[in-house]
């Protein structure tokens, strides 16, 4: 959606692509319609954290993205800072025991 300009056929595609997902999102939820959101090839960390964070249920990457993205600055100390966030809150218990 962020590509803008006219391509070759004059159709423009540079829109505000947080806008229409927001309204999108605000309108599936007014509505109380039960679809999805597929999220289409985030370009940067900045993006698919807030694709992941506003609540979009899939996303498509290409590989090479996904290992641009989760490599990146944003994303190398998550997985220690979410256990270590769980465990003050939970201690050594695993999500999987609470359930049980």
């Amino acid at each position: 959606m962020q590509m803008g300009g006219a391509d070759a056929h004059g159709l423009y595609s540079g829109v505000d692509a947080k806008m229409v997902y927001s309204a999108l999102t605000k309108f599936l939820e007014v509505s109380g319609c039960d679809a999805r959101i597929m999220a289409c090839a985030p370009r940067n960390p900045d993006e698919l954290s807030y694709l992941i964070s506003t609540g979009a249920r899939s996303i498509a990457l290409d590989p090479v993205d996904f290992d641009n993205c989760f490599n990146a600055c944003h994303f190398l100390n998550l997985n220690h800072d979410v256990r270590s966030s769980w465990e003050s809150v939970f201690g050594d218990v695993n999500a999987y025991d609470l359930v049980k």
